[in-house]
């Protein structure tokens, strides 16, 4: 190779550098002069109402309900007999019913309430009674343990037990097995 064409050569590989880095200048001064994209912002919450319930012309919340309902110490038990004696199938909605029947008209109108609902209950059929132990949190294994001290079967006990819950007599079962350990 000739020094001329060693210089062009050189002349050439410069001029690819020089484009290179005007290229790179280019885009960063281009980069610069491009307007900052806004940050997107998250949307606000939208406030949504609560659940409305409404019974005999009054809307209540449905929070308004539910604290009624377990303000007067009912439980999960309850709603289950209630859900059965007024047909629903849901036990949610015997708890928003309970709620709102004792705010339109006063706690007394749960106690009528849940004393013909715990009637009927217990005037079912073994099989067709609407709790059983489970639902108060009681075992098999707690239903051996009572059978014992009470002297029956297992499945007889287990009625008994499911019949007191709906009673509302969930305090002899505690009791009983306190006394048994």
């Amino acid at each position: 190779m000739t020094a001329t064409e060693h210089d062009r050569a050189l002349v050439r590989h410069n001029l690819a550098i020089a484009s290179v880095a005007s290229a790179a200048t280019l885009g960063l001064i281009t980069a610069a002069s491009l307007p900052t994209p806004v940050q997107a912002q998250p949307p606000a919450p939208v406030q949504q109402a609560e659940p409305a319930y409404e019974f005999g012309g009054n809307v209540y919340t449905q929070n308004e309900c539910f604290e009624k309902f377990f303000n007067q110490d009912y439980d999960y038990v309850d709603s289950l007999v209630l859900a059965s004696f007024w047909n629903q199938e849901s036990f949610v909605e015997a708890k928003l019913l309970m709620g709102a029947k004792m705010l339109s008209f006063g706690p007394d109108d749960g106690d009528i309430h849940i004393r013909a609902a715990r009637a009927a209950a217990l005037g079912k059929k073994d099989h067709e009674l609407p709790v059983w132990i489970n639902d108060g949190g009681y075992t098999y294994e707690d239903a051996q343990v009572l059978a014992q001290v009470w002297g029956g079967d297992v499945y007889e006990t287990k009625v008994t037990m499911s019949q007191l819950l709906i009673g509302g007599h969930e305090n002899v079962i505690a009791a009983a097995l306190r006394s048994a350990q």
